[in-house]
Parts: structure tokens; C-alpha cells; sequence
């Protein structure tokens, strides 16, 4: 089902941004891929992004940052925001201000696409969420404050 919309993909990784690529370009989709945050404002104009991914591989303050940076050009843009935990609560380091959505890492990729689309497609979908223990996320790796 071919579409003309167009994700944004950023993190650290490249591996991971690649195949996260390969499956949203399998359901369909338009994605471009970017490690440099100051890539974000051309890429949101000049492709007339949809949604910007922002991968787990990234600090919180780099997801905050690149969230500002993107809807600074486009208010209306959402964002997406991948964990690999769920260690990421509510008002935790202006997340919920910059993320439309937070997506808890999966190994089925047909999850990311369903997640994708209804964001795409102005759908709401849940935001229920499974938050560890308090004590668990101090101890987590991702409980640093960078």
C-alpha cells in the first residue's frame, strides 16, 4: 500500500535507523534517515516530513532537543519516540512535551508500522504504558540525566 508520507529517522545508530527504515519503506512508506540533529530542520522542510522517529539510541537530551528543533520548523509535526525499556515516565525530562507518542521497543515489526499509521493517519492510540518500579529506573542505565 504505497502512501506519499514521509518519516524522519534519527538516532545514533545506523544499523537500527536502517532497519527501521526497511520496514516502514516495506508497509509503504517515504523514510529519510539523519545521525546529525542539525540535518533536522532541512529534512522537515524540504521533504515535507509527517512524522519524526526518534530512536532509543539517543540521551533524553538529545530526543528533547531534536523534538524542539523539528516542530520549531513545524508546530503541527508529530514525533515519535522509541524506549527499549519503558523507563520513560510521565513529565520525565520534557518528554510528554516533546513526543506525541512513546513506543516501547518490540521485536515485531508489525507493531511499529500499526503504531506508525495511526499516528500518520491522525488516529489516537493508546498511551497505556507499563512503568517499572520506581527503584528500578534509578538503577537503569537509561536513569542518567544526560
Amino acid at each position: 500500500m504505497p502512501t506519499d508520507q514521509t518519516i524522519l529517522l534519527y538516532g545514533h545508530d545506523e544499523l537500527l535507523l536502517m532497519t527501521r527504515g526497511r520496514i516502514l519503506d516495506g508497509a509503504g512508506f517515504l523514510t529519510c534517515m539523519t545521525m546529525d540533529v542539525m540535518e533536522i530542520p532541512r529534512l522537515v522542510r524540504e521533504l515535507c516530513t509527517d512524522l519524526v522517529v526518534l530512536c532509543h539510541s539517543l540521551s533524553r537530551t538529545e530526543c528533547v532537543l531534536a523534538g524542539m528543533v523539528a516542530k520549531n520548523h513545524r508546530a503541527a509535526l508529530r514525533t515519535l519516540l522509541i524506549v527499549a525499556d519503558g523507563s520513560i515516565g510521565e513529565g520525565d525530562y520534557g518528554m510528554n512535551e516533546v513526543a506525541d507518542e512513546i513506543f516501547n521497543l518490540s521485536l515485531e515489526p508489525e507493531k511499529l508500522v500499526a503504531k506508525v499509521r495511526s499516528m500518520i493517519e491522525g488516529r489516537p492510540q493508546s498511551r497505556i504504558r507499563t512503568f517499572p518500579q520506581p527503584e528500578l529506573v534509578r538503577r537503569s542505565s537509561l536513569a542518567r540525566t544526560s
